[in-house]
């Protein structure tokens, strides 16, 4: 029975394998076989001299896991060559060694026999015939010089790169709009006219599913809805009020009347609802395409964000699809099938993880997303390495294809052509986050005097900004009350945007050898044939 495949060295090029037998069944006793075969270029360029062509074969490879003893080889020239046209070369011991521990002899002008006493594991045994150049009727610099496919595929990636990037910056450039060239001033207050899931939209041009949260608070500190939360274990409970939403704008309306208080006046902030949690989804996305519309006809964005993005997103993935198709090409050329499936599931953790973290605002998320890429990635550069060296991974195709996937992501995340006016909201949206983030007690201490209401005013705009903890530590180190709104320990509140989210997100469904190769140099293992092997 015989198993052949096709697999690619670093050391060794493109390999044949042979597998010669049944791996359920044990063979006993001494076995011959008999192996015949053709080599398509067989002459390569002397090791001494490239001018000089030269036969250069491994009588044995060096990917031999075992010690072998007692080796003879024969080699019979053609009419064309004899004795007297050779330069005899011979090299013994591991990959790349120059010493030679075989003896040679001439039977006859036409015969050349060469013996190796013994040899280690990995150590091989390689024998170079030159003689003349064109004697064959091939030649050695003619078989190994590059084709045209062959240099495209080494140089390809180059061009890709650079020809993306610049697209990607003309895309960035054309669909940023208008630029606020002043330096940000820090802001104490919220831009006036703006909701808080408007302002969302507006800082980072994304209506997020992850600034509900704090629009939920913005309602209640508006005096529409309280908070109820026995301990930190449990569920924070919605209660609707029942003041008037004549002076709500659009989202505030729609997420208090149509997402949270559609059936009844409570609502429950619990996980592993289906229903609840697609209902939740439903009236987010609904919110959000609204948002968008909204954002182009009150002049904050000069088009569609949202839309744009989506034109960009699948106009780039066609344009990468020529990029992917190659890069599978080179694998496939050079490691097989095997490789690729094994560097499928790694790859797809990376992927995952590098969209966790460049598309996610939570720094648990991004932390998440790094530790899912580097299980990928590790692996990943682990089965590579293992074929090619870390250099020709991080230069190769690959690398430029993953260059590339982040490049994407990366100007996909910043497209979004704003307005003057919705540039000049969006600087001030950045001097309140650095307000926020940097703020000290003496500071908060001043505008509590002016407005004893500030801190939890502005509590939906820190967890807007993702500066919850920092901002409920100064009801306590201030001794500033609990607002009315919110039952229970102001601490609690932290885990608030957590909450939303899990009741937001659907529960989870259950469910029960070594080889030669064609080129080389003056040394063992360092021509045709040879390779390596072990038992089944």
């Amino acid at each position: 029975e015989w198993q052949q495949s096709t697999l690619d060295s670093t050391q060794a090029g493109k390999v044949i394998r042979l597998k010669i037998g049944s791996a359920s069944t044990y063979v006993t006793g001494k076995h011959l076989y008999k192996i015949t075969y053709r080599v398509k270029k067989g002459v390569l360029p002397a090791a001494q001299n490239e001018q000089n062509d030269a036969v250069r074969w491994n009588i044995i490879g060096t990917g031999w896991q075992i010690p072998i003893a007692n080796i003879e080889a024969n080699f019979f020239l053609p009419p064309s060559l004899s004795q007297h046209d050779i330069a005899l070369s011979s090299y013994t011991g591991r990959y790349g060694t120059k010493s030679s521990g075989a003896t040679s002899n001439w039977v006859n002008a036409k015969h050349l026999q060469v013996k190796v006493p013994s040899l280690k594991p990995y150590e091989g045994a390689t024998v170079e015939m030159a003689y003349p150049a064109n004697i064959l009727d091939q030649n050695g610099l003619e078989n190994v010089k590059a084709s045209f496919l062959d240099w495209f595929m080494g140089i390809w990636h180059w061009g890709a790169l650079v020809g993306f990037l610049l697209y990607f910056r003309t895309m960035l450039k054309k669909y940023t709009g208008f630029v606020d060239e002043r330096s940000v001033a820090v802001q104490y207050e919220a831009p006036k006219g703006l909701s808080l899931l408007e302002a969302g939209l507006v800082l980072d041009k994304f209506a997020d599913n992850e600034d509900f949260s704090a629009a939920v608070l913005e309602l209640a500190q508006l005096g529409y809805l309280e908070i109820h939360q026995k301990d930190k274990k449990s569920d924070p409970l919605l209660k609707r009020t029942h003041k008037s939403t004549e002076h709500l704008g659009m989202d505030q309306k729609y997420l208090l009347n149509q997402v949270l208080f559609k059936w009844k006046e409570s609502f429950s902030m619990s996980a592993g609802s289906k229903t609840k949690a697609t209902a939740l989804q439903k009236g987010f996305a609904e919110i959000n395409d609204n948002l968008y519309l909204w954002s182009v006809g009150d002049g904050y964005m000069v088009e569609n964000p949202q839309r744009v993005r989506k034109n960009f997103l699948w106009k780039s993935i066609l344009y990468l699809l020529p990029v992917l198709a190659l890069v599978v090409y080179g694998f496939l050329d050079k490691h097989g099938l095997e490789v690729i499936a094994l560097l499928i599931f790694p790859l797809i953790f990376g992927g995952v993880g590098l969209s966790m973290f460049i598309g996610r605002k939570a720094w648990f998320s991004k932390i998440f997303g790094v530790v899912f890429a580097v299980m990928g990635s590790v692996p990943a550069l682990a089965i590579l390495n293992a074929d090619m060296p870390l250099k020709e991974i991080l230069t190769g195709p690959l690398a430029v294809l993953a260059v590339l996937i982040i490049a994407l992501v990366f100007t996909y995340r910043k497209i979004g052509k704003y307005t003057q006016k919705g540039a000049y909201a969006r600087t001030h949206l950045l001097g309140l986050k650095e307000f926020v983030k940097r703020v000290k007690e003496d500071e908060i201490k001043r505008r509590l005097e002016m407005d004893p209401l500030y801190l939890e005013k502005m509590l939906p705009y820190a967890v807007l900004f993702k500066e919850t903890e920092h901002w409920l530590s100064f009801f306590t180190i201030l001794n500033v009350s609990t607002p009315y709104w919110y039952h229970g320990n102001i601490n609690n509140m932290r885990d608030f945007p957590s909450s939303v989210n899990s009741a937001a997100t659907p529960p989870s469904q259950s469910s029960s050898g070594g080889g030669g190769f064609s080129g080389g140099g003056g040394f063992s293992g360092g021509g045709g044939g040879g390779g390596g092997g072990g038992s089944w």
